[in-house]
């Protein structure tokens, strides 16, 4: 990239990192994301993006919810805690703000439940539950 770019682009990312270090959800989920996919200015690094999302999910944004679920039920950036998971994915799931998740949360909440994934015991209830909040929600979109 040329110099000028880079100065651009690292003024940018220092703006979006005082943000997010202000409390700002949306730039707390930005510098999460450039931790998970790596950029010219952040070094790939799963523990940093899961501290991130963790601060952008406690702070309401429901896509840094869903993202920290997965983080946890996986044992990416840090120790494997399904419970913990599957609650931040329930948050996703029942956020009132519209987000990239918005179908898809509950949709992977219906899943563990009717097959019972990562040591969940099955249940048909909870897994239709899920399944009919996918539907409203994409009825809605």
């Amino acid at each position: 990239m040329p110099a000028q770019v880079m100065r651009i682009v690292n003024h940018k990312m220092r703006d979006i990192l005082k943000k997010a270090r202000e409390g700002n959800a949306r730039a707390q989920l930005a510098v999460a994301l450039n931790y998970i996919w790596g950029s010219d200015s952040f070094k790939q690094n799963q523990r940093q993006a899961r501290i991130w999302y963790k601060k952008a999910a406690i702070n309401g944004n429901p896509e840094a919810m869903f993202n920290l679920g997965t983080m946890q039920i996986n044992g990416e950036g840090g120790k494997t805690d399904i419970q913990k998971g599957i609650e931040w994915i329930r948050k996703s799931a029942t956020s009132k703000r519209k987000n990239i998740f918005s179908e898809t949360a509950p949709k992977l909440l219906s899943e563990i439940y009717r097959h019972g994934h990562y040591g969940i015991e099955k249940d048909k209830k909870e897994a239709d539950y899920w399944k009919e909040k996918t539907k409203k929600k994409k009825n809605l979109g």
